[in-house]
């Protein structure tokens, strides 16, 4: 699991039907509820073969949130594959976080990786600030034990990814959450 909330909360079909607006935080942890990986925007064979009725599957197995994995430059190319992916998640009840992956940060967290994810979380955020409520961003889908030792290079990619998605058009509100295992991944919700 990608985001720890309690097992009981389950978003209900009233969740679905409520319009896009900001969401509470209490009110956007009950929705998650259980969440799987997925990897329709990481692999070019997973892209190809993705289709709607995956987004149902999961749905009918019982979970909220969809956390679709990626490492691809954000360019118009992603922003296809991704806009399908979320809009099938969002019209399907399913709540889609969007998750990149900062894995050559974590090997040599220097200026010119953090400039790099910056330059993607960017164009990720004034891509989508005016995307529904429910797109969740996780910032990086796991530090390694290795680069999970840094803290100061974790606090730094956390501060600048932040400081990055709010200056997004129009000025977004997030939420901060720090997951509930003490280890160093965040995520970022629209609110």
């Amino acid at each position: 699991m990608f985001i720890s909330c309690s097992a009981s909360s389950v978003e209900s079909d009233e969740d679905n039907k409520i319009a896009d607006r900001p969401i509470t935080p209490k009110e956007m942890q009950r929705m998650m509820g259980r969440g799987v990986d997925v990897q329709w925007a990481e692999f070019s064979k997973k892209i190809e073969l993705y289709g709607e009725d995956e987004v149902k599957a999961i749905k009918q197995k019982g979970f909220n949130t969809a956390r679709i994995r990626t490492k691809l430059p954000a360019d118009e190319t992603l922003f296809k594959v991704l806009d399908r992916c979320i809009n099938d998640c969002l019209n399907n009840g399913i709540i889609p976080v969007l998750a990149y992956n900062a894995l050559d940060y974590e090997l040599s967290p220097n200026e010119m990786t953090l400039a790099e994810f910056a330059e993607w979380w960017k164009k990720i955020a004034e891509h989508y600030a005016h995307s529904s409520h429910r797109l969740v961003f996780n910032l990086n889908i796991e530090w390694s034990d290795v680069a999970g030792k840094d803290y100061e290079a974790i606090n730094l990619y956390n501060q600048t990814m932040a400081d990055i998605i709010r200056e997004s058009p129009p000025p977004p509100e997030y939420l901060f959450c720090r997951q509930p295992d003490f280890r160093i991944r965040h995520i970022w919700i629209r609110w």
